[in-house]
């Protein structure tokens, strides 16, 4: 029996111990904030930028077609913005390049078959006021603009040229010739994204999308 008894009171002295120890603990800090609960956000972007900058042609492959070598060889020669390419001119000797120079004159470059060298270059007259003004829009270079239209088209670059759309859209209209069409790639002379119109640009030939070509769909 004492023994017994000797054994209860112990338990019951531990319990009691136990009990005191628990409300003597570190008090809860009431004002302290819960942890935030971050399940479901989205991550942060990355600042970093992309591998191709749009923004300028240090490094364009001028071997993909013979469009980039011209441009790039009337920049070299005369300076100035290109602002325009025509393959398919009447100099037999070439292709022609437009360049606005000094913000406001227009030269007209005629570069040799291979893009290598010039041929001639002549004043082609003032540039219209919204050239002017549209080239100080422009951050995507032409070089750039006929890069990107080839990964967006196969073919061999026709034409190109600096144009104003409606909504303040400032683009790039870029004439890739295929395997069996011409295609148009609109490019968005301000961020290098590709404009699509109409419903079907692909299916139509019209890769990026040309005005005209939805103009002559919407009046059939």
């Amino acid at each position: 029996m004492f023994s017994s008894s000797r054994s209860s009171a112990a338990l019951v002295a531990i319990a009691v111990s136990a009990s005191l120890l628990a409300g003597c603990g570190s008090p809860i800090d009431e004002d302290a904030a819960a942890p935030e609960d971050t399940e479901g956000e989205a991550p942060t972007p990355s600042n970093e930028p992309s591998a191709e900058n749009p923004y300028d042609a240090d490094d364009v492959d001028l071997s993909t077609d013979v469009a980039l070598r011209a441009v790039n060889t009337a920049l070299g020669e005369d300076g100035g913005m290109a602002v325009g390419f025509d393959k398919e001119t009447d100099e037999e000797a070439g292709m022609e390049v437009q360049l606005l120079v000094d913000g406001q004159d227009l030269q007209t470059v005629v570069v040799d078959q291979e893009g290598a060298s010039e041929v001639d270059s002549r004043d082609s007259g003032e540039a219209e006021d919204w050239m002017q003004e549209a080239a100080e829009e422009v951050q995507v270079p032409l070089l750039r603009a006929l890069q990107i239209a080839q990964t967006e088209s196969t073919g061999v670059i026709l034409a190109a040229e600096l144009e104003t759309r409606d909504d303040d859209l400032l683009v790039w209209n870029v004439t890739i010739e295929g395997a069996a069409s011409e295609n148009t790639v609109i490019i968005d002379a301000r961020n290098s994204a590709i404009v699509p119109v109409g419903d079907n640009p692909v299916e139509d030939n019209n890769i990026g999308g040309d005005p005209d070509t939805l103009d002559d769909d919407e009046s059939d």
